[in-house]
């Protein structure tokens, strides 16, 4: 039998559930980090070549603050122009900072009788002069987080006396973080649906409330296992990655339903696990020699991906055969 000799389960389930509470623990931990760049390794060409052309050129991440005045009045001069100055000043030591293109490098164009782009003005002004943009190129790599740029950016518009001058941080990647956002929200609310799902057949299934909460635990322990080992290993998470809970959910659960099952045949647990012990091995293995195969990925989330996808389907092995039968046991005792 290929299973974990009988005096030893309890242990390992103590071990279990240590290590999913101090998983739980680090969940706060948890980051997400929506940049495709970052898929690739830090020492790959891509990143190699990204790094030399913002060391050598200007910034690779372009980003844009819109500012408007909502009266409808123009920030083209007076007041609402020196405050767009003084705001484009403070921003001149953003450590990430490479340049900057501001409405009123134009106007300094016209005094020195450069000629100006076709076309700029109406890039950097709106038409009735309401609003301005300001284009940053901004260092990727080696940089900081852009939820901390971001952050950082408001405070010094928070910081510049402005008047009634309205910032709106725009471009590329602050629209993949909201769709990130999104993306994370909807699988924050999906898992526990589809939780919720399993629980309700399980209870149709066995009809016995201990039982459900049993294999309830058996199955939410290694995806609480695998998020905290992300937090405390700081994988961030990325569109790739953020799929390890829901599709391990839906494989972990198959060994705990035949255990269930076979536990509901013969009415004690050593039974059981002698009928589908040595098939829960086999599956698990199959399944993490699978998922183990895009460790070989040179996509950091691919690989992220396959290695905690390993970890969850050892866990899960280790709950259906260890912890799920000690609380199948103490039921037994008690009946």
């Amino acid at each position: 039998r290929l299973a974990v000799p009988r005096g030893a389960r309890a242990i390992v389930a103590l071990a279990l559930i240590a290590a999913a509470l101090a998983a739980a623990a680090g969940l706060p931990r948890l980051t997400t980090n929506p940049d495709a760049l970052f898929f690739f390794a830090a020492d790959s060409r891509v990143m190699r070549d990204y790094r030399d052309i913002e060391q050598r050129l200007a910034g690779l991440l372009s980003v844009d603050l819109v500012i408007r005045d909502p009266s409808g009045g123009t920030v083209r001069e007076g007041a609402n122009a020196a405050a767009i100055e003084r705001f484009a000043a403070a921003l001149a030591d953003l450590p990430e900072l490479t340049t900057v293109l501001a409405g009123h490098d134009l106007d300094w164009m016209e005094l020195l009788g450069i000629e100006r782009v076709p076309g700029l003005g109406g890039a950097l002004y709106t038409t009735d002069g309401s609003g301005a943009r300001l284009v940053l190129r901004l260092r990727n790599v080696d940089a900081r987080p852009w939820s901390t740029i971001a952050a950082d950016i408001e405070a010094r518009w928070a910081a510049t006396p402005h008047g009634q001058l309205e910032l709106e941080v725009t471009g590329l990647v602050p629209l993949i973080l909201e769709a990130q956002d999104r993306l994370l929200h909807v699988q924050g609310r999906m898992l526990p649906l589809v939780l919720g799902v399993i629980c309700l057949v399980m209870l149709a299934l066995y009809r016995r409330p201990r039982v459900l909460a049993a294999a309830v635990a058996a199955n939410f322990l290694p995806l609480v296992v695998t998020a905290g080992t992300m937090a405390w290993c700081g994988i961030a998470l990325n569109s790739i990655n953020l799929f390890v809970g829901s599709v391990m959910l839906g494989i972990v659960v198959d060994d705990t339903i035949h255990l269930l099952h076979a536990w509901q045949q013969h009415g004690r647990v050593e039974p059981a696990l002698a009928e589908v012990g040595d098939a829960l091995w086999v599956t698990s293995v199959t399944v993490a020699l699978a998922f183990a195969a895009l460790a070989a990925s040179s996509l950091v989330p691919v690989r992220e991906f396959g290695l905690l996808s390993v970890l969850a389907v050892a866990t899960a092995w280790l709950a259906d055969t260890c912890l799920l039968p000690v609380m199948l046991q103490r039921l037994e005792t008690r009946a």
